[in-house]
């Protein structure tokens, strides 16, 4: 029965269980905190597939890590063309105003990417 569920959630993308590439990505993304890795962290992150990454980075922009917050929202911008101002030193509330800007585009373009 495990084995059909992780199956099925790879195949129908139900977010049960994380797959491989989404694994990848979340390594990656973590990876953007530190300075000595962040470049090619982030040259990894840009071969990945978009639909997977965009929703990685905006998962990092609630981190409490300001350096990865400030490294997501420049990638967001560089793979998306999009900048809605996300300040990584802004207050929290600040912040979450931003990001709720964020998720409001993925959810009005996902599905060009």
């Amino acid at each position: 029965m495990a084995l059909a569920t992780v199956t099925l959630d790879e195949v129908c993308g139900f977010g049960l269980f994380p797959t491989k590439l989404e694994a990848r990505v979340a390594s990656q993304v973590a990876s953007l905190r530190a300075e000595d890795v962040a470049k090619e962290a982030r040259m990894a992150l840009k071969q990945e597939p978009e639909f997977v990454v965009i929703p990685a980075l905006l998962k990092a922009l609630r981190s409490s890590d300001a350096r990865l917050r400030r490294n997501a929202a420049s990638l967001l911008v560089e793979i998306t063309g999009q900048d809605l101002g996300f300040d990584a030193l802004a207050s929290p509330s600040e912040r979450a105003k931003s990001l709720a800007l964020w998720q409001q585009w993925w959810r009005n373009n996902r599905q060009r990417y």
